[in-house]
């Protein structure tokens, strides 16, 4: 797996965070929550969120082309929460299937280590999306509860809600 890596985005790798970001949300808009319409977002906009203390957003790499993203932010993007969300993960779909979600995990888990006041990890998926369940039950996430959730889009699913305890 050396030819794959994972690196959180610095604020310079706006733009390439943003052509990523973008792509997963028109191939996948089943799986995401935009807060807003992310197409049209500013230069300033695109800095703000990589620049956010509370969170971070990490690239996958094949070798030095980008082919994937993840992140992981404190709830409610608080300071002082001691709990984070594990949040936005999308392999481009020819690297699927080759256990890289391994890396997202490993990366999101070191970084909420590093902040020393983290005890517990979060992360929802819809209730069909058994590849986000397979991938958080091997690091031993816990599920502990179920909501009716209402989607950007208008759809409707049923939401399921994990924790992990560091």
């Amino acid at each position: 797996m050396s030819e794959f890596a994972v690196r959180q985005f610095a604020v310079d790798d706006w733009s390439d965070y943003r052509l990523i970001r973008l792509e997963s949300l028109a191939k996948h808009p089943q799986y995401f929550a935009p807060s807003q319409d992310e197409a049209n977002f500013t230069q300033e906009q695109w800095i703000d969120i990589l620049a956010n203390k509370n969170a971070a957003l990490f690239g996958l790499f094949n070798h030095k082309s980008l082919i994937g993203l993840t992140g992981i932010i404190r709830e409610n993007n608080d300071p002082h929460s001691h709990r984070a969300l594990m949040m936005a993960s999308y392999i481009r779909e020819e690297f699927r299937g080759r256990g890289l979600s391994r890396l997202f995990y490993d990366a999101r888990i070191a970084w909420a280590k590093n902040q020393k006041d983290i005890g517990t990890l979060l992360i929802y998926h819809r209730e069909g999306n058994l590849i986000s369940r397979n991938a958080n039950q091997r690091f031993g996430f816990n599920q502990v509860g179920s909501f009716k959730k209402t989607y950007l889009d208008g759809s409707s699913d049923i939401s399921l809600a994990y924790e992990l305890k560091l």
